[in-house]
């Protein structure tokens, strides 16, 4: 009974939490090639809900081809580019390559002064003169990398496949995630 209870994904998010002593919610996510941004959208909210508390949200993503079933699957329904290249966002796209990663962030919420020093900056600085800016409230023994302004989730709803993309929805996704950051085009 053991090995069929660690069989399942909730038990991936859980194991890290439990090696690493971490408390809160445990959370894994399988939503496909969109897992990893999933997550670092569900932290950010977490960590903003919790806005004055002292909380670090970690999203981690991990994408491992351990078995060829799915490469045998995804091969037979020519998934696969003919050549063997992909070619995104090229109108000579065939198909989709998979790769393997991991990566992980932690993100907690920002001071707010630093939260609005960093709103009131103007858009033409460099990235990393936001970041310096943005730094202000970390301790010094820490650094902030990203500052992340916004985030938003969407599924694409009905469409030609369930993998192709749908415009509208992808507008909406992005005029989702400038409302939260509260941003217009101009400034991305």
């Amino acid at each position: 009974a053991g090995d069929v209870a660690f069989s399942t994904y909730a038990f991936a998010s859980n194991r890290i939490s439990h090696v690493l002593g971490l408390v809160g919610a445990s959370i894994s996510v399988d939503c496909a090639s969109a897992s990893a941004l999933v997550a670092v959208n569900i932290a950010v909210t977490e960590a903003r809900r919790c806005r004055g508390q002292e909380l670090r949200c970690v999203a981690a993503s991990v994408n491992l081809i351990l078995h060829r079933n799915l490469h045998d699957l995804h091969s037979v329904r020519n998934m696969f580019p003919h050549d063997g290249r992909c070619k995104t966002f090229d109108a000579s796209a065939d198909g989709f390559e998979r790769g393997e990663g991991a990566g992980a962030i932690i993100s907690r919420n920002a001071s707010e002064t630093s939260n609005e020093m960093f709103k009131k900056q103007s858009h033409r600085k460099s990235f990393e003169d936001n970041i310096v800016q943005a730094d202000d409230s970390y301790a010094d023994d820490e650094r902030a990398f990203v500052f992340v302004r916004g985030s938003a989730t969407i599924h694409k709803g009905g469409g030609a496949s369930l993998r192709a993309l749908r415009g509208p929805a992808i507008q909406q996704k992005v005029c989702k995630a400038l409302a939260d950051a509260d941003m217009s085009p101009d400034e991305v």
